[in-house]
């Protein structure tokens, strides 16, 4: 049996939001995580003193943590674009989906009546096929035997 087209569409929005979440919440997340990790890191080392640890998180790791903020704010900005964007489209791109699920299903339900129909017609002619296969069959044994 056939999903129906509601059917279809809620799994083509859970396919959408498995797909947000898995390529741009995810990166974001994993992306501070490491940043603060690297921060922890060399923030509590035990092999150097206070002072190189201090001067490595400031001279270090704050602009590199300030430059990838930037280039963080960036990509949300681009992200929020798009977001922007998908939601301007959506209502035409639902529709055309709505309009191709439709145009399939009487694609389908079209052939099937026809491939019943072929089948029909094939079962009614078999008496008339093999008539004909056994005429032309008799005209060649004949033709061979002269």
């Amino acid at each position: 049996m056939r999903p129906t087209r509601e059917e279809r569409l809620a799994q083509t929005q859970k396919r959408i939001r498995r797909t947000y979440r898995l390529e741009i919440l995810l990166p974001l997340v994993l992306g501070f995580t490491g940043l603060l990790v690297l921060t922890l890191i060399a923030a509590f080392v035990p092999r150097t003193n206070l002072s190189a640890n201090l001067l490595v998180t400031v001279l270090m790791i704050c602009p590199m943590v300030i430059l990838t903020f930037m280039l963080v704010l960036i990509m949300v900005a681009g992200v929020y674009g798009m977001g922007r964007l998908n939601h301007i489209i959506h209502s035409p791109m639902r529709k055309a989906e709505e309009l191709t699920i439709t145009a399939r299903d009487k694609v389908v339900d079209t052939s099937d009546v026809i491939n019943q129909q072929a089948a029909n017609f094939g079962a009614k002619t078999a008496p008339l096929e093999m008539w004909l296969n056994n005429a032309f069959n008799r005209k060649k044994k004949r033709e061979e035997l002269l």
